[in-house]
C-alpha cells in the first residue's frame, strides 16, 4: 500500500485513478493539482517537470446525501 502525505486546499473532488499510474505520477512531480472530477490530475515537479493522468470512471456507486459516491475517498486514496 502506497502512503502519500496530503495538503489540500479547497473541496477536494470526487475523483479516481488507477493506483499503479498514480504512483509513477507522482515519482515525476510531488505536487497533485484537481480541479473537478473528469478533467486530468497534474502532478507537478518544481523544477518544471509535469505529468497528466487520467481519471477513472467511477459506476456503480450510490451516491450519498451530500453528492459524493459512497467509498469515493477510499478511491482517491488508493
Amino acid at each position: 500500500m502506497l502512503r502519500v502525505p496530503v495538503e489540500i486546499h479547497g473541496n477536494p473532488p470526487v475523483i479516481a485513478f488507477n493506483p499503479r499510474i498514480l504512483a509513477d505520477a507522482l515519482e515525476i512531480g510531488s505536487t497533485l493539482c484537481l480541479s473537478d472530477g473528469l478533467t486530468p490530475g497534474v502532478c507537478r515537479h518544481p523544477s518544471g517537470r509535469f505529468c497528466l493522468i487520467m481519471p477513472c470512471r467511477i459506476t456503480g456507486e450510490v451516491a450519498d446525501a451530500g453528492g459524493k459516491a459512497a467509498g469515493a475517498e477510499a478511491a482517491m486514496a488508493a
